[in-house]
């Protein structure tokens, strides 16, 4: 009898950090990283931006749920998430103001099509999870910082810093680790809500976002599972970069229907990742076929690459094909300014357009039962009665619109001072 103890260098990587991790080695001190994460904070005196999110959320949660319960707008549970999105990333930009006027790009890709090792090369660095395990649906952030910095922001708005290993122990393996062995399902989607990873030497205007793999073999249908994180991950970013296995041959079928449903508005940077593990006359056709296949799905793209990013060094290397690094330079020089206070608007605008719509269409109904006034003098009196109280409903429906447009123009104004005050010098933002 023979055993096979043929590993790729991939896996024996992955079994390596598992097993030098000291929160996957040691359940006492996994336990003791769940427990940090959790934390809530203890605010003595909370800072003014604090107390300026605090009145924001009372603004959405309270004053404006109580106008839209009175109203008919038809699409007042849309605009209820938008503000709830609203108010999470102006949490999220008082808590790393870092992220501020970034242009954020969305690194995607299929489970296994090697997008940390592709930021880790790309970047220079040995910090991201690389392992066969899909890594967390927590969104990642990596953006230039004067020194390294891992900082973890839970659900509670509680900032947690992290070292090297901590974060390399945050994947899908941590918690199928101590569920096998202490019966307890740890889902850090659920506790942290973004991870920031802060680095010298980036680009100055560059975000880089690490999503997870869209097709995780084990994944789910629900809102929580890794392609849908996924997919509105990538679709908030500015720009997209997708990543393909050069093993495949081309951009597979699953990919393309992916990417159709994304419906990116930006031209999508594609890269041919582990161009060195197939021989180089192949990695032409390999760009040409990709080529073709999102040409004929009408998909736009703003560069196509193959790179290589060999195990044991820490710098990738381009191929063939477009550069994307002077991709990342262009978009670099560009100046960004966030949109928060256009986001408020835009929502309040609409409801404000919908009763000034309703109120006209209801002031039209209204002036053509007041001409009828004196045609219905000869009718019997039941009729008369009945036109009546027509035009007084019409009457009562008009000052209520007219009401909830006044309130929620007034609303509109909280809000944007509000949200005004919440940036401060924080960042740039659009004016309304």
């Amino acid at each position: 009898m023979s055993l096979d103890f043929s590993f790729s260098l991939e896996e024996l990587k992955a079994a390596e950090a598992a097993a030098t991790n000291p929160y996957l080695a040691d359940s006492a001190l996994g336990l003791q990283l769940i427990a940090r994460l959790i934390a809530q904070p203890h605010h003595k005196h909370p800072s003014q931006q604090l107390q300026q999110l605090d009145q924001l959320h009372q603004l959405i949660h309270q004053r404006f749920v109580d106008l839209v319960a009175r109203d008919a707008y038809p699409a007042q549970a849309q605009a209820y998430r938008e503000l709830i999105a609203l108010e999470q990333s102006l949490e999220d930009l008082v808590a790393f103001p870092d992220l501020a006027n970034k242009t954020v790009i969305g690194i995607g890709g299929s489970f296994s099509a090697g997008k940390s090792r592709f930021l880790n090369s790309l970047l220079c660095v040995d910090l991201l999870p690389e392992s066969l395990e899909p890594t967390t649906a927590i969104p990642s952030y990596i953006v230039r910082g004067e020194r390294e910095k891992i900082t973890a922001l839970n659900a509670f708005t509680q900032e947690v810093a992290l070292d090297r290993r901590a974060l390399q122990a945050i994947t899908h393996a941590f918690q199928q680790r101590y569920q096998k062995t202490a019966d307890i399902a740890v889902g850090f989607a659920h506790i942290l809500r973004l991870l920031m990873i802060q680095l010298p030497g980036l680009w100055q205007r560059l975000a880089f976002l690490d999503t997870p793999g869209y097709s995780k073999a084990d994944g789910h249908n629900d809102v929580n599972s890794d392609a849908q994180v996924a997919r509105r991950q990538l679709a908030e970013a500015d720009h997209v970069v997708w990543l393909l296995s050069a093993k495949n041959g081309s951009i597979r079928h699953n990919d393309i229907e992916f990417l159709c449903s994304l419906k990116h508005s930006k031209p999508i940077f594609f890269v041919v990742t582990q161009a060195d593990l197939v021989p180089r006359l192949r990695i032409q056709a390999i760009l040409n076929s990709t080529a073709q296949a999102l040409d004929r799905a009408g998909i736009a793209r703003a560069g196509l690459m193959a790179w290589a990013a060999p195990l044991g060094k820490l710098n990738g290397q381009l191929i063939a094909g477009d550069d994307a690094r002077a991709w990342l330079d262009t978009l670099d020089r560009q100046p960004k300014r966030t949109q928060k206070r256009l986001a408020c608007a835009r929502v309040l605008d609409a409801i404000i357009a919908h009763n000034s719509a309703a109120a006209a269409t209801n002031r039209e109904l209204l002036a053509a039962m007041n001409e009828l006034v004196p045609v219905a003098q000869g009718l019997p009196e039941q009729r008369r009665n009945a036109l009546k109280q027509q035009i007084a409903r019409l009457r009562n429906e008009q000052h209520l619109l007219q009401d909830s447009a006044e309130a929620v123009s007034t609303l509109k104004q909280q809000m944007l001072q509000t949200i005004t005050r919440i940036i401060g010098g924080v960042a740039d933002d659009e004016e309304v």
